[in-house]
């Protein structure tokens, strides 16, 4: 039987489109075989093959597909509880796409998508991680419904080379992905807005709207809090500085609702290193307009909001005054006490790990008692605990170097100031993100693992981006010298 890499395209094509065409019969079969054993479903036909229409028209618009694909993953990110019948059907196309692309690029590309050693460490991580947190975990007892919910979160690592290569081919790839985690950190904004709406109204005393607090899907706001104050120090023009400023302002506000101290003080870090990587009239730029917005931010705040606004500082200011009391606040010592039991069983199986789901048991000091859970808040411990000194070993190295990459980017000064803007940003992500780990089992929940990977997959587009183009400039230098009007 021949080999896929020794057909022709045609043939490639005929045998793509017969998978295609299999692929579709199948899931008839499998939806006819449902509709028999839960007539209830039936009226649920419809609406499935109108979806799968809809996504053939979407798949004949690769751009538009992308689009779609990665600003509805706000959907799947959502803050409601349970699992919605959109969250459902987003999160069918959302794995439907992932496999779309990387069947394609697997079974019927020639092209090769895994270039250098970021790409390498990121290919090993997604299947060695998925492959052996499933394994470790059924051989360890896991939970099934905890191992499922570790999978899938892990699994949004696989964004990453959809998205960096986007960014690599498209030719405003950079600016669209950009557009899409600011659209992502509006959405979550916004959600968090109507959230601490409907708990201002449902208050009955004033203590509890100054403990108003939306936790979950932080760092999605910090990075792009920090990838819109990078670009403040490029952006020039009033209606661009003036729009600019003002999604700083919205992200930034939906931040401070969390009420989470580790990602604010990882803003706060992201946004020291920010000016410590621009110079000269960016970094006067970013000043200013950092200080201008921050009084702006104020003064809008107050017209809003006047009457909370006083009840909502004292909040965060008393969660900020948490800090100081490291040893005495019971939610910081327990944590603490948690990461100690973990690690201790972590020694017990070093190197390979427990796998996704699998629970240990310590003594929790805020309910007074045994408490058994799979949930790591010390994400260095979490990593290795689930995956081992390997797993340790791979998102060190592919965080590492991909931190090093975007900080070779951001002094690269033949490269344009908005592409040095976004790079520095990515760097600063990069960095603050050590912080919140400590607090936040980043590698094992669904929103701060894309964030990462969004972050990772748009530094390499932009490094592999400008590699190709200066390996194509001696091409065309070589081309011209050769021509025969130049001989």
């Amino acid at each position: 039987m021949p080999s896929l890499a020794s057909l022709s395209d045609d043939a490639l094509r005929r045998w793509g489109e017969g998978t295609l065409i299999a692929i579709l019969a199948g899931s008839l079969v499998v939806t006819g075989v449902v509709i028999w054993r839960v007539p209830d479903a039936a009226p649920l036909l419809p609406l499935g093959l109108l979806a799968i229409l809809g996504a053939g028209m979407l798949f004949r618009h690769p751009r538009l597909n992308f689009i779609l694909w990665l600003g509805g993953l706000a959907l799947l990110l959502s803050s409601d509880e349970g699992i919605q019948l959109h969250e459902a059907l987003y999160g069918l196309y959302f794995y439907g796409y992932l496999m779309y692309w990387y069947g394609r690029r697997v079974l019927l590309y020639r092209s090769r998508f895994v270039r250098g050693l970021e790409d390498q460490t990121a290919l090993l991580l997604i299947v060695f991680g998925l492959l052996g947190g499933i394994a470790l975990g059924l051989l360890f007892g896991a939970d099934p419904m905890r191992l499922r919910g570790e999978t899938l979160a892990f699994s949004l690592l696989a964004l990453y080379f959809p998205v960096k290569e986007f960014v690599v081919r498209e030719k405003k790839g950079p600016l669209i992905v950009l557009g899409l985690i600011t659209w992502i950190g509006l959405y979550v904004t916004v959600d968090n807005a109507l959230y601490t709406q409907r708990a201002f109204a449902e208050a009955t005393a004033v203590w509890e709207i100054a403990d108003v607090r939306i936790a979950g899907r932080e760092l999605l706001l910090v990075f792009s809090a920090l990838l819109l104050l990078a670009l403040t120090s490029t952006v020039r023009g009033a209606k661009h500085t003036l729009v600019t400023m003002s999604l700083l302002a919205i992200v930034l506000a939906g931040l401070i609702l969390t009420k989470s101290r580790a990602f604010w003080v990882a803003f706060l870090l992201g946004a020291a290193v920010l000016m410590l990587l621009v110079r000269g009239d960016d970094r006067r730029r970013l000043l200013l307009r950092s200080a201008g917005g921050a009084l702006a931010f104020l003064v809008v705040a107050y017209i809003l909001i006047g009457p909370y606004l006083y009840l909502m500082v004292s909040g965060i200011l008393n969660r900020f005054a948490t800090l100081s009391a490291a040893t005495t606040d019971i939610s910081l010592v327990n944590r603490i006490e948690e990461a100690k039991a973990v690690a201790a069983r972590a020694r017990l199986n070093p190197v390979l790990g427990y796998g996704f789901g699998t629970t240990y048991s310590f003594f929790n000091l805020t309910y007074w008692l045994t408490d058994t859970k799979s949930y790591i808040h010390n994400g260095y411990i979490a990593v290795w605990y689930k995956l081992g000194l390997w797993g340790v070993v791979l998102i060190g190295l592919l965080w590492g170097s991909v931190l090093r990459q975007a900080l070779r980017l951001c002094r690269q000064v033949t490269l344009p100031p908005f592409y040095r803007a976004l790079a520095s940003g990515t760097a600063a992500c990069l960095l603050c993100l050590v912080l919140p780990v400590y607090t936040t089992s980043v590698f094992f929940e669904d929103e701060k693992l894309s964030a990462f990977a969004l972050v990772a997959a748009l530094t390499m587009g932009i490094a592999q981006r400008f590699e190709k183009q200066s390996q194509r400039l001696p091409e065309k230098l070589s081309s011209v010298a050769s021509s025969p009007r130049h001989l």
